[in-house]
């Protein structure tokens, strides 16, 4: 909770700073993809369940398409796999570790709300994700509530020629699982 409220206040500290935008992005009508790395962070709720997070820091990777409708404005579909949180066992019979593990594919928009330099974009997206959890033992570990969460990412663009470009970006899947990433991407039609 604690980071998406980080992302949440950063957000409405830099809205502000849209209007010294000179122009949005010059990149419009435009198919995009990228890959990137990041540390993650997942942390699955205990809820009863016996069980109690031992590591909740791990690596993990995204691959993303997208598509800019105009100079501000994008959509972007995501698959993110964050790694997996070790937990172990409160109860001394069973004992022993287990791994449940964070793929999420999501869909969202996004808007660039800020240029500070003329190849540098600050953006802010939005939208729905699935948590798709899978733990590596025989033992049920966790009862998931629901698979759909809301996403949210605030991230920078930096374009260093005119097809490639990278991004480095904080990702909030939800209060158990986020992910700072840096990618680089493609743009198709430039």
């Amino acid at each position: 909770m604690q980071h998406l409220n980080a992302i949440v206040l950063a957000t409405l500290a830099l809205t502000p700073l849209s209007a010294l935008a000179a122009t949005g992005p010059a990149h419009q009508d435009t198919l995009y993809a990228g890959v990137g790395l990041g540390l993650s962070q997942v942390h699955p709720q205990e809820n009863g369940s016996g069980w109690h997070t031992i590591d909740e820091s791990s690596t993990g990777f995204n691959l993303y398409v997208g598509y800019a409708f105009n100079p501000s404005w994008f959509a972007e579909l995501t698959y993110a796999d964050l790694g997996e949180a070790t937990v172990g066992s409160r109860n001394n019979d069973i004992g022993g570790t287990e791994a449940i593990s964070y793929q999420i594919p999501s869909l969202t928009a996004g808007y660039y709300f800020w240029q500070p330099r003329e190849t540098v974009f600050i953006y802010l997206r939005a939208g729905i994700a699935g948590i798709i959890n899978k733990n590596t033992g025989d033992v049920e570990l966790y009862e998931q509530n629901t698979s759909t969460q809301f996403v949210l990412g605030l991230g920078s663009e930096w374009r260093f020629t005119k097809t490639l470009f990278t991004r480095l970006e904080i990702t909030s899947y939800d209060v158990d699982a986020q992910m700072l990433s840096l990618s680089i991407g493609y743009r198709f039609n430039e």
